[in-house]
């Protein structure tokens, strides 16, 4: 956020800007979502193959938290982006090896 303050700016003003922006009680169910719902118990039953994900930069998710995901489903591959553009948007972040990383678990998955 410090080092990329305009790139941080654009990102928000598209997010705001954009067909359907948030809304106020959107952004506090949101926040009320992430303080409070907690589905670790029941991950266990996700049978479907499945790839975590995350940055090592990311504040908002910590790596811990995706590896703890990933340690609670059977067979769950976790995959750690790495860099200073690797945090919680990575997917916009660094594109084009998020879709490398996601495409080839689904290629691998689908044979």
């Amino acid at each position: 956020l410090e080092t990329l303050p305009d790139e941080v700016e654009g990102l928000e003003r598209a997010f705001l800007e954009s067909e359907y922006p948030p809304t106020r009680e959107g952004l506090l169910g949101h926040c009320h979502a992430d303080k409070t719902h907690d589905a670790l118990a029941r991950l266990d039953r996700i049978v479907a193959p499945t790839l975590i994900t995350c940055g090592e930069q990311d504040v908002q998710v910590p790596r811990r938290y995706g590896r703890e995901v990933a340690r609670r489903i059977a067979g769950a591959r976790f995959h750690l982006f790495r860099g200073r553009r690797a945090s919680h948007l990575t997917c916009l972040e660094k594109p084009d090896v998020f879709n490398k990383v996601s495409l080839d678990f689904l290629a691998e998955v689908a044979s």
